[in-house]
C-alpha cells in the first residue's frame, strides 16, 4: 500500500533517454541526492499527470474567456459603456 491507502501498481515502459536523466537530478524534483531511481520516476510522473491536469484545466478556462468575449450581449453592453464614457468627455 502506498500513502493514504492507496494501492500502487508496478509497470514496465520504455523510457525516453532524456527522461533516463532525471535519476541523475533528483534535485530538480526537489529531492536529496542518492534518492533511489525509482522514487525519482514515481515523482517525475506525478509531476507530468500534475501538469497535464494544469494545462487542460487552464485550457478550458481560456476557452470560457474566448467564448464570453464574443457573446453578443456582452458585446453590446461593453459597447454601450464605452459610447456613455465618451459622450460624457471622461475620456
Amino acid at each position: 500500500m502506498g500513502k493514504g491507502g492507496v494501492v500502487l501498481k508496478r509497470v514496465s515502459l520504455s523510457i525516453p533517454e532524456d527522461v533516463q536523466q532525471a535519476p541523475r537530478h533528483p534535485d530538480y524534483l526537489g529531492l536529496p541526492q542518492g534518492t533511489s531511481q525509482s522514487k525519482v520516476l514515481e515523482n517525475l510522473l506525478l509531476i507530468g499527470w500534475r501538469t497535464v491536469k494544469r494545462q487542460r484545466a487552464e485550457a478550458q478556462e481560456l476557452a470560457l474567456y474566448a467564448a464570453y468575449e464574443k457573446d453578443p450581449e456582452r458585446i453590446a453592453a461593453s459597447t454601450s459603456i464605452q459610447r456613455m464614457t465618451l459622450r460624457s468627455g471622461v475620456v
